[in-house]
């Protein structure tokens, strides 16, 4: 049992455990629903003919500013806390 529990990656477990907490915060704060609604309020502003490529872009440009957001975040948060935890 300790050779599995040696090989376990713990930090991405971590990780997705933060990920899942933080989504549902976000759910509960209800940001979630209102980035959907100016989502669909932006897609559905502009021409039939021209929706598939705004909502590409869309969750494009979401995906990308929300992933180097945390990214920064989760890499600054760790760092205070394990000069925290070490010092």
């Amino acid at each position: 049992m300790e050779a599995i529990l040696a090989r376990v990656e713990w930090s991405t477990l971590l990780f997705f455990a933060a990920l899942f907490i933080l989504m549902e915060a976000l759910t509960e704060l209800g940001l979630i629903e209102w980035i959907g609604n100016m989502t669909e309020g932006i897609i559905l502003g502009v021409g039939e003919d021209q929706r598939l490529m705004v909502a590409i872009l869309i969750i494009l440009w979401v995906s990308f500013k929300s992933t180097k957001y945390l990214k920064r975040y989760l890499i600054m948060g760790n760092k205070k806390i394990i000069t925290k935890c070490f010092i």
